[in-house]
């Protein structure tokens, strides 16, 4: 996954690994959004489990924030996606 420091998502390959030029491409993307961000791994179903478990990866960019607040960022927002 790719997770803004805004808290906003993408899902990455779900069969393969993000290659270093997709990768340098969401970071020039996030730059260009005057945004950093991270590639992360997600634990759980995103739809059914209440409690996803997100293990960083890499950086990328430079987050103005930090990795556990754009983490509450994500939750709040999709807790407010599924009401």
């Amino acid at each position: 996954m790719l997770l803004a420091e805004d808290g906003r998502h993408s899902w990455l390959g779900r069969v393969t690994d993000p290659t270093a030029e997709e990768i340098a491409s969401l970071e020039d993307q996030l730059t260009g959004l005057n945004l950093g961000g991270w590639i992360a791994v997600v634990d759980g179903r995103y739809w059914r489990d209440v409690d996803l478990h997100l293990l960083e990866v890499r950086k990328l960019g430079e987050p103005s924030s930090t990795w556990g607040e754009a983490v509450a960022e994500f939750l709040r927002l999709r807790t407010m996606a599924k009401s």
